[in-house]
């Protein structure tokens, strides 16, 4: 079954584990491909997250310097 690629959870109920996890710790080894796969999906969530951030960043930063009016803001018992 784990070389037909049927899924983790559906082997767990037909082989009639009373948890995901006893299939996955028995059979885990048995499932090729997914170590490189877990990593590729990571690393692309990754890129996105960052370069979303940067997004947010820029934007941030472009609004604080219109309100600001170009300039830092004073701040304390003098500012005016």
């Amino acid at each position: 079954m784990i070389g037909a690629g049927v899924n983790a959870k559906a082997l767990s109920t037909y082989m009639g584990h009373a948890a995901i996890a006893i299939t996955l710790d028995r059979y885990g080894h048995l499932m090729p491909g997914n170590e490189s796969e877990a990593a590729g999906l990571l690393d692309a969530y990754l890129k996105r997250a960052s370069s979303e951030a940067a997004v947010r960043l820029r934007r941030l930063s472009t609004r604080t310097l219109y309100r600001d009016g170009g300039g830092a803001r004073r701040r304390g018992p003098d500012a005016r």
